[in-house]
């Protein structure tokens, strides 16, 4: 997780093989953030790693009967980070309107991120802090929130002429860092959200 071990991280070994999907097995990350699997058949299977509803992987690895014990990263959740003096700021994001009358062409605007239900959960404890909305404006202020490392889940249902937002950010709170709050214009992609600093 940006570089920081995660403990109690769950891992799941699952067989491509349909039939096979039985033999799942999971484990849970140790206090350095390992997880050891031992005694598995061989074959191919998928590898991903669980937390607070998000799975990621690095994909298909092959066992063999006579290989040897290979350590496989797991970067988690694959978002972007942010560490921040407090959990607050401001969204915003693009808007496609209806077609434009004169040239007919659409043309995206940036406009507040209004109304999108954001959850705040720590990581290590997976204990979800906050839920709320943004406001019409696109700002947010979550109180109280002890340093450490949270999962920003950002929900958002717009209208038809703009595409939902369902992804997450990693948000380190940090008191003494020099960045004050998240300002940033929240975008989907094939991949999940980008995200760039705003004003």
């Amino acid at each position: 997780m940006n570089g920081t071990s995660v403990s109690g991280m769950r891992v799941l070994l699952t067989p491509e093989n349909e039939s096979k999907k039985s033999d799942q097995v999971e484990i849970t990350s140790d206090v350095n953030g390992v997880a050891r699997f031992s005694r598995v058949k061989p074959g191919r299977y998928y590898v991903e790693a669980v937390r607070l509803g998000v799975k990621v992987g690095p994909g298909t690895v092959i066992v063999s009967a006579n290989g040897d014990a290979d350590e496989i990263m797991i970067q988690w959740p694959l978002r972007p980070a942010y560490t921040v003096m407090t959990v607050a700021g401001r969204f915003q994001r693009h808007m496609f309107p209806k077609q434009n009358p004169i040239d007919g062409y659409v043309h995206p605007q940036v406009g507040p991120l209004a109304g999108a239900k954001l959850t705040l959960s720590r990581v290590d404890s997976e204990k979800q802090v906050e839920t709320l909305a943004t406001d019409a404006d696109g700002n947010f202020a979550f109180h109280s929130v002890e340093p450490g490392a949270y999962l920003l889940h950002i929900d958002e249902r717009p209208s038809e002429s703009a595409y939902s937002i369902d992804d997450y950010l990693l948000v380190y709170v940090n008191p003494t860092n020099a960045r004050a709050d998240l300002r940033l214009q929240v975008d989907w992609t094939s991949c999940g959200i980008t995200t760039a600093e705003t004003q």
